[in-house]
Formats: structure tokens, C-alpha cells, sequence
């Protein structure tokens, strides 16, 4: 009894019809494919893809196919595969043309052939039923592999005919055979539950619920061994169904010989695109997408539509669209960039500003209201509104400085932002009447407009100006801040009080709480142009500009502007999305909208793009991550599935890495280092994004962005663990991701036994050597200690030549010279010569004094130093009358004293006691020696009138000041401390006294000689 419930059609014009949901991803031979006839697909159990082809056996890891040699499989006469299946073994199956079949273990290679029992004829396929056998499917003939033996089942009594063979295992392990209308289960060693179809079966496929799909005379069956077969769809007409997939979701994929592919969601059977009509085989991997081999047209990913791009061939009647909105009754409005109006409702367009109801005036931005309004910024014509089927407008008459409209936001609590150009003006419209915002600067062409959550209306300008309406007034907001103008063009505002800002050529700006921050292509974005701006309500901001299309989640966003990560995975569209290369229009706003259903529309140079975030599959499998190569200057030393029947290199004597359990040892000599590495994800692998790190090289994890490699430089010797990680394209990330350690040997000179040998043999030569420069080092200091000793021989000589006979010389003068006291003044009570004569040979005895203390080697010491300046000091300040304070340490450095340091020191002291007394008028002074470990300070610190900068000035134009300014004094200070590598620090303020610190920096001392 057959039951007829025929389910609907859904046939689109074409296969190739851009308003399919679905789309295809078409791997061809410019892709690595060696024959686009695909026989079989298979998915291993570490998450390769395997491809069967009429050119070979091919494994694919996302980003490219790599081909199994043929010498791994030996002679054959012909390298096409009919067949493959992947048991619960993870053995992989290969019924080859005129040859052998193969099964690939963890062993190696197992090979059956005619004198095993495999027949001449063609696979046609395999199935495994409860045991673990495997059941191998010709035209007319069975035969079942069950730990390496082959047996041969015989068909039921009369199956005969022309009609191939084919079988498929249950939910229970049951093996199910059809051949012509026949259909009947293999069980206990025998068949049973043999029935008759209405018609030759020509595909069969088991169910997820103990029952079995197949297709008979273009109709579809759902058969539960016990009851009848129920027709539950009806194919169109000439369709004949060739294989069946029943995906996780329940929906029943159909392959077709001539028509393509259908899928049936259990009430409608549609037609999905492929890149051609003929399907030879369907798959579905672990993450849930489906596969499907064609016969000519290579390998296809199937996926949910996202985006679609709408042109002319979609029925829009414009080509470039600039803006675009939704009115609430769900008509679809677009102004072109010629200036056309145009709207459409289920993909039917009419061109509004073509009726004889349109006011005039060239379209430049549209604008919907909560009203089932519509408003309509134009270049000529000023602002149009239209409602129930009439138009009403205001222009400059009207209140507008322009009749040049560039933008448009309607606010949530009905009020209208209107933005001209020609001047560039904001206006607002509340009940019919325009108030004018005014703007403390120029403002520059405002092209983008938004409404924040607390109705802040916010503006962006292409001169870089992002300001907000305050009353009537606009204000920039201080968090904002940017070096250089950076040109907007898209603002939007999401429901979390965010600001979000398209730059031109800048990135992305954020402002939240009065923090702004801004991202660019460095931190994961796919463009720094942002055009368009729109959050989904999914948790996703998508972001259009000259690049095209892209998403990023709003959490991964999160996570970089907090800190937390550095980049973020951004998905971006392009061709594999069925998406042409496109670049978004800007300049007017709205050019981007939200529509009631959820979809996205973006306006485009090249027609109206529209996205719908609901077919955004989550894919929440962590991709598997494998390490595949491992080379050293360009030569492989270790390879995934080195050494077995499935490596996909003919590289010869490498490490297997998929068994890898020891270091990998590498030698010393290396230029560089390569490390390939996959992450075995299929839904969109090119926005697979990778972290890698070795350790002892890299300070922290390197973001690669989708590139598959890791190169250094040479290692040096030592122990290394390199680590890879790797994410989704839904940003899921596999944190274990894979490892290898490797060990890189040292050069002979860096072993242990070279090093202590070399070290013993370094030893004896460099003490050698060490005497050796010990040696001449001890009489260079002999030569030196000598030359030293006749130089301060001869500055003792010459001391004592001074003191002795000039001294003595002057001594004399002095003393005959000294005039009487009576005789002291003349007549007219000036001073006589002889008086002056005596008080020069005087003066001269005392400077004497001074050079010969300053020459004598036996001063030089800090001793000699603090004794003299206490000696001088006294007793010229006791003839000036001013109190003298010393503070010198009891305890001073053995530190020598060189007699240019003790000289000019000496003077510039000198310097300053004879200002104090001079121009000071102090009463005392107080003066401290300080030594420290790289040098000294004496201070000279008196309490008279002090002075300022400004008394120069004063002094020189004859005015009374605090004190007078002594002419050179100050700069023969500085002057004499910097010639000894010291400096002089000079304090003062008017009556608070002058404050002179001397600081001399010595050399370190090694002892005296």
C-alpha cells in the first residue's frame, strides 16, 4: 500500500539565481583538484577531508588538496578511484578502476584482488554493517571483508536484470540491498523482509530514524521496514535521483543525474545551486556542512546564503544606489546616484520619481518614519515627505538655508534632522516648523547622522568634525580627541550607549562613557574605510567600505578595547560568499538600514546590498590543529603521515609528526627553520585565524592573521617548544591547539667536552697571556711612578727656589721699605711711595705664598686642601671684621689632589670670600667641606643682602639695588670649576644672602704611589 503525500516545489528560475538562499563554493582543478569528477568524499578521524577523483586520492586541510603518490599504492593501470569509504576503524576503503581495492590502516596497506575474490567489475560503493564488515557493491555482485577474509554473498533468489546494485546499513547495523523495484535486509545470514517498489529504485540512503529514504519513478519514499512505503514527495518531471544524504538537521539532500541538487526540509523540496547538473556522491562533515561531488563541475561546499548583491538582473532599476530605507508598511526605498527614487515590495521594483505624482527634484537620501511616512532629500528641490499617497515639501521659502539636501535621520520621538549642503547646516524639523542648530565653527559636509539612547543626535563631518546637538547648538564632545582631522563617514549608536565612528582610511572610533578609542586593520579590522556601520541582533556589527563586506562579533570588540585580547577575528565576504568584488557607497545618510525582518541593506556602486545575519550558522567545533611540516632549509625532516601509505610527500627519512612522541632533534647548522600548520575547519577557511609561539625566541604569542607558516632564523643550541592555536570562523578558539619539541645540537666547539677542555686550554693561554700584560702593565707603572716622582721632585725644586730666594728677596724689601708711622703720610696727607712699595712687596709675599703651596707636591691632599682654606679664610675675614663659621670632616679621603684642582679651586674661593666682604655687606659666613664618593663640595654661604638677575640691569643703568653684582667674578668661578671638570652653583635672593657650592668630581683612586 502506498500512501501519497506530495510535498510542494520550490524551482527557481535558474541555478545560478542570486535570491537562492544557497550558494555554492566550487573547488576546481585551478584549486589542486587533478580531475573535477569527484568519486567519493570521507572525513578521517584527526579532521582531514579526503577526496576520491578519476585522477587520484587527494587530502585537503582547508586551504589546499594534496595528492596520495601513486608509488604509495604501486603499479596500477589507471590512478582513477570508483569508490571510497571510511569504516568505524578509521580505515579508509578505495575500490579503484580496473585494479585492486585498497583499504588504508594504522598497519599500512592492504590490497584484495582478483585472486582474493574481488570481481573485474567496477565499484559502484561500500557500507559497513554491526560487525564491522565491509560490504563492496559492483553492478550485480556482493562480497563482504570482515577481518581480512572475503565472502561472497549471493543476491536473492530472482533479482536479475540490468538495473545496478546498491545497499546502504541501518541505524542498526542492517545491511539493506535494492536492485530494479527489489528491496530486502540482510540478517542472521539471509535475507529478509524482501518487497517491492512501485518502480526501480535508483537511490537509497538509511534514515536517522530506523527508517530508509529512496527514490523510485521521481518520487520520494519514507520506508520503515514492517509498514508500507510512504511517497512523500514528488521530483519534477525527468528527474532521476542518483545519491541520498540525510544531514543532522533531518533534511534530506538528493542528487540528482541531470537536474542538479534538491533538498527536502520535510515539507518543501527546493533546488540548491551547484557548479554542475550531474551529482555523483554526498557528504557531511563535523561541522555540519554538506559536500557534494559532481561529474565534471569538481567539489562544492554548500552553505546558507548571508549577503546577496541585488542589480539590474534582480529587477532594481538603477545600477549605484547612495541610500536606502524601509517604511513600515515593508516597501523598499532606494535613491539612486543619478538621482532616482525607486521602491519595491517581494522584489518588485517601480520607479517612484517617474509617476506624475513626484514633485521634481533629484533624489539624494531617503528617510522612513514610524508613521508609514516617507522622507526624500533631494539636490534641487529641498526636503519632500509623502504619505497615504501625497507629497508635501519645504525648501528655503520654507525655513531650510539650502534646497540641497545631503542627509536625513528621523529621531524616535518624531522629530526630522535635516542637513543641507551649499551651506552646510543641521536643521531641525518638529511640526512643520525648521529651526536652524547653530555651530561655533565651519561646518563641513555632514554625511553621516545618528540618535543615541538618550536621543542625542550626533553628526559627522568629511572634515573630521564629530559634534553633537546641545539645545540648539552643536558641541564637540572632549573625549573625542585625534591629532589630525580624521574624515567621517558613518555613524552608529547601539542600544548599549556606544557611539561607534566609520573613518575614512582611519579605522573604527568608539566612544562609551566618556572614553573614546579608535581600531585599525592592526587590531583584525579587514578595512580601514568604513562606510557603512549596522549592529544585528545577534551581538554583531557589520562594516562595509572599499574592501566590501565584513563582520566582527560585538564581544570579541569588547575584548580589545578592555584589553584582554589584541585582535579580533573579522569574517570577511567576498567570491566564496557568492559576492562579487564591490565597494560601498558613501556621502549620504542613510546609506545603510536595518529592516524590520532583521535584513541589512547597504547601499553599493554596484546595486543594493542585502544581508540576512539569521542564515549565519554558529559554528561552535573547535577546529583540530595540525602540525604538517617540519623543514630546514627548504628540506623536509618531519611530515604528517610520514612513512605511511597516506602521506601525501614523497619526502624520504622524515619524522613522522602525527606519531611524533620524542624531540625532534634538528642539527646546528641550519639557515632557517619552517613550520607548516593547518586548522582543519571547512565552513570558511580563509577566515581561519592562527596564534603561534616558540619559546626562548618569542617574548609572546605572534598573531598571523590566515598564514599557515612560522619561519626563523638558526637556533641556537637548546631545547625548543613550539605551539600553535587556532580559531573559527565564528572566533572559536582551540587554545590546546598543537605542539612539537625539538632539540637543536650544538656545534662541536658548544659541547660540554669542548668547552671544559677549550676552558682548560683558555685558562693556561690566557694566563699566560695574563702575566704577559701583567708584566708590562707592572714597568708601565714603573715608568709612570718614575716620571711622576722627577715631576714632583722638580715642583719641590722649584717651590723651594721660590720660597728661598725670591721669598727671601721680597721679605727683605719688605722690611726697608717700611716706612715709619709718622712718616707714613706726607704734607698734603696722601700715602708715600715708600708706604706703597711696602704694602706691594707685601701683597706679592702673600701671592707667593699661594703659588708655592699650590706647586708643592706635598699638598696634594685634602688634608693640605682643608687646612690652607681654613687658614686663609680666617684670617681674611677677621682683617674684613665678619664672622668665619668652618665645618670640616675630622676623618678626610686618602684621595690625592692634583695642584690644577687645588689651584683653581683655591682662586675661585678666594673669588668668593672677596665678594662676600666686598659687596655682601655679611656679618658671617659659613663654610663647609664635604667629601662624597666621587668628589667633593665646598660651600661658601653668607648672610648679607644677596641680589637677582634683574640687578644687573639695575647696576649697569646706575640705580641703587639689593647688592651689587660683581663684574667677572661670577663667570672666573664657573669658568675655573669647569676647567677642572667641577661646577659652581650660585643661590641668592635679596636679604637672604648668596649661597656658593663648588663641586669637583675625582677620578677613583687606586692607591699612591
Amino acid at each position: 500500500m502506498v500512501i501519497a503525500i506530495a510535498a510542494s516545489v520550490v524551482w527557481p528560475a535558474a541555478a545560478a539565481d542570486p535570491n537562492s538562499p544557497w550558494l555554492y563554493r566550487a573547488y576546481q582543478t585551478e584549486d589542486g583538484l587533478p580531475d573535477i569528477s569527484i568519486t567519493g568524499i570521507a572525513q578521517t578521524e584527526d579532521g582531514y577531508l579526503w577526496v576520491s577523483t578519476k585522477g587520484g586520492l587527494l587530502c585537503f586541510n582547508g586551504e589546499k588538496f594534496s595528492p596520495v603518490p601513486q608509488a604509495n599504492l604501486g603499479p596500477l593501470p589507471s590512478r582513477a578511484v570508483r569508490a571510497m569509504f571510511r569504516d568505524h576503524q578509521d580505515q579508509l576503503w578505495l575500490g579503484m578502476e580496473r585494479g585492486p581495492l585498497f583499504c588504508f590502516n594504522a598497519d599500512g596497506l592492504e590490497q584484495f584482488s582478483t585472486d582474493d575474490g574481488v570481481f573485474p567489475q567496477r565499484v559502484l560503493m561500500m557500507t559497513e554493517d554491526r560487525e564491522g564488515g565491509v560490504w563492496v557493491v559492483s553492478p550485480a555482485q556482493l562480497r563482504r571483508i570482515l577481518n581480512g577474509q572475503m565472502q561472497r554473498i549471493n543476491l536473492p533468489a530472482g533479482w536479475t536484470g540490468v538495473a545496478d546494485l546498491m545497499a546502504t546499513c541501518d541505524r542498526s547495523g542492517n545491511v539493506w540491498c535494492a536492485k530494479g523495484a527489489r528491496l530486502a535486509v540482510w540478517r542472521e545470514d539471509q535475507w529478509q523482509s524482501a518487497i517491492s517498489a512501485a518502480a526501480r529504485i535508483t537511490a537509497l540512503t538509511a534514515g536517522a530514524r530506523s527508517n530508509l529514504w529512496f527514490c523510485a519513478d521521481g518520487r520520494l519514499f519514507d520506508f520503515k521496514e514492517g509498514s508500507a512505503p510512504t511517497e512523500v514527495a514528488q521530483f519534477p518531471t525527468n528527474t532521476v535521483a542518483r545519491v541520498l544524504l540525510e544531514d543532522r538537521s533531518g533534511a534530506l539532500w538528493v542528487g540528482t543525474s541531470s537536474e542538479g541538487l534538491l533538498r527536502f526540509d520535510g515539507q518543501h523540496i527546493e533546488k540548491v545551486p551547484t557548479s554542475h547538473q550531474e551529482i555523483t556522491c554526498l557528504f557531511e562533515d563535523r561541522e555540519e556542512n554538506i559536500w557534494v561531488g559532481t561529474e565534471g563541475g569538481g567539489l562544492n561546499l554548500i552553505r546558507p546564503r548571508t549577503a546577496g548583491l541585488m542589480g539590474r538582473e534582480a529587477g532594481l532599476p538603477f545600477e549605484s544606489v547612495q541610500s536606502v530605507t524601509e517604511d513600515a508598511d515593508g516597501w523598499l526605498w532606494a535613491a539612486s546616484q543619478d538621482g532616482q527614487l525607486a521602491r519595491a515590495k517581494e522584489n518588485r521594483w517601480e520607479v517612484v520619481s517617474k509617476s506624475a505624482q513626484w514633485p521634481g527634484g533629484n533624489a539624494t537620501c531617503v528617510a522612513a518614519d514610524a508613521s508609514n511616512g516617507v522622507w526624500v532629500g533631494t539636490s534641487d528641490r529641498g526636503l519632500k515627505y509623502f504619505r497615504d499617497g501625497a507629497w508635501r515639501g519645504w525648501q528655503r521659502r520654507e525655513g531650510l538655508a539650502s534646497d540641497a539636501i545631503r542627509s536625513l535621520i528621523v529621531a524616535s520621538h518624531g522629530e526630522v534632522w535635516v542637513a543641507t549642503t551649499a551651506p552646510n547646516r543641521l536643521h531641525r524639523l518638529r511640526e512643520g516648523q525648521v529651526t536652524v542648530i547653530t555651530s561655533s565653527s565651519p561646518l563641513g559636509a555632514i554625511r553621516a547622522m545618528a540618535e543615541g539612547t538618550n536621543g542625542t543626535i550626533w553628526i559627522g563631518t568629511a572634515e573630521g568634525q564629530v559634534l553633537r546637538v546641545d539645545g540648539n547648538a552643536l558641541v564637540e564632545d572632549p573625549a573625542i580627541v585625534e591629532p589630525l582631522a580624521l574624515s567621517v563617514r558613518s555613524l552608529l549608536a547601539t542600544d548599549d550607549g556606544r557611539l561607534w565612528i566609520g573613518y575614512a582610511g582611519d579605522g573604527l572610533g568608539h566612544l562609551k562613557d566618556g572614553k573614546y578609542q579608535r581600531l585599525t586593520t592592526a587590531a583584525g579590522l579587514t578595512d580601514d574605510f568604513i562606510s557603512h556601520l549596522l549592529a544585528d541582533e545577534r551581538g554583531n556589527l557589520w562594516i562595509t567600505g572599499n574592501r566590501g563586506l565584513s563582520r566582527i562579533s560585538l564581544a570579541e570588540l569588547d575584548s580589545v578595547l578592555d584589553g584582554r585580547a589584541q585582535r579580533v577575528s573579522a569574517h570577511a565576504y567576498g567570491s566564496v560568499d557568492g559576492l562579487p568584488a564591490m565597494q560601498a557607497n558613501r556621502n549620504f545618510c542613510p546609506s545603510a538600514w536595518r529592516g524590520r525582518d532583521g535584513r541589512l541593506w547597504f547601499s553599493m556602486h554596484s546595486g543594493l546590498l542585502a544581508v540576512q545575519p539569521e542564515n549565519i550558522r554558529d559554528n561552535p567545533h573547535l577546529p583540530p590543529v595540525r602540525l604538517e611540516r617540519v623543514a630546514v632549509d627548504d628540506q623536509s625532516v618531519a611530515v604528517y603521515n610520514a612513512g605511511t601509505p597516506l602521506q601525501t610527500s614523497l619526502a624520504t627519512n622524515c619524522v613522522n609528526l602525527r606519531d611524533l612522541t620524542q624531540p625532534l632533534k634538528l642539527g646546528p647548522g641550519h639557515r632557517k627553520v619552517e613550520i607548516d600548520f593547518a586548522a582543519l575547519s571547512f565552513t570558511s577557511p580563509e577566515n581561519v585565524q592562527f596564534r603561534y609561539r616558540l619559546s626562548r625566541f618569542d617574548a609572546k604569542w605572534v598573531d598571523a592573521g590566515s598564514e599557515r607558516r612560522a619561519t626563523y632564523p638558526r637556533l641556537v643550541a637548546g631545547e625548543y617548544e613550539f605551539r600553535v592555536v587556532a580559531c573559527n570562523n565564528s572566533g572559536v578558539w582551540n587554545e590546546d591547539g598543537a605542539a612539537i619539541t625539538f632539540v637543536v645540537s650544538p656545534f662541536f666547539w658548544e659541547t660540554w667536552w669542548f668547552k671544559i677542555g677549550g676552558g682548560l686550554a683558555t685558562a693556561m693561554v690566557a694566563a699566560g697571556v695574563a702575566l704577559a700584560a701583567s708584566r708590562r702593565r707592572y714597568r708601565q707603572k714603573l715608568r709612570r711612578l718614575e716620571a711622576r716622582r722627577a715631576l714632583e721632585q722638580e715642583r719641590a725644586r722649584i717651590a723651594r727656589d721660590i720660597h728661598d730666594d725670591l721669598g727671601a728677596t721680597l721679605t727683605r724689601i719688605s722690611l726697608l721699605s717700611q716706612p715709619s708711622r709718622a712718616g707714613a703720610e706726607d704734607a698734603e696727607g696722601e700715602v708715600g711711595s715708600l708706604t706703597l712699595i711696602h704694602h706691594a712687596a707685601r701683597d706679592l709675599t702673600h701671592a707667593m705664598g699661594e703659588v708655592v703651596w699650590a706647586v708643592n707636591p706635598e699638598h696634594d691632599t685634602f688634608d693640605s686642601l682643608a687646612n690652607y682654606i681654613s687658614h686663609y679664610a680666617q684670617n681674611f675675614l677677621r682683617v674684613a671684621g665678619v664672622r668665619c663659621r668652618i665645618e670640616v670632616p675630622l676623618q678626610l679621603p686618602k684621595q690625592p689632589l692634583s695642584a690644577e684642582i687645588r689651584h683653581n679651586l683655591f682662586l675661585a674661593f678666594k673669588e668668593a670670600l672677596n665678594n662676600v666682604v666686598k659687596h655682601a655687606g655679611a656679618t658671617e659666613v659659613h663654610i663647609s667641606l664635604t667629601p662624597g664618593e666621587s668628589g667633593f663640595e665646598l660651600i661658601v654661604a653668607d648672610n648679607g643682602r644677596g641680589f637677582t638677575r634683574a640687578s644687573v640691569a639695575a647696576q649697569t643703568a646706575g640705580e641703587v639695588v639689593a647688592r651689587p653684582v660683581p663684574g667677572n667674578g661670577l663667570p672666573n668661578m664657573r669658568s675655573r670649576l669647569e676647567e677642572i671638570g667641577g661646577a659652581c652653583e650660585i643661590q641668592s635672593e635679596p636679604g637672604a644672602g648668596t649661597r656658593i657650592t663648588f663641586r669637583v668630581r675625582l677620578k677613583p683612586h687606586h692607591g699612591q704611589p
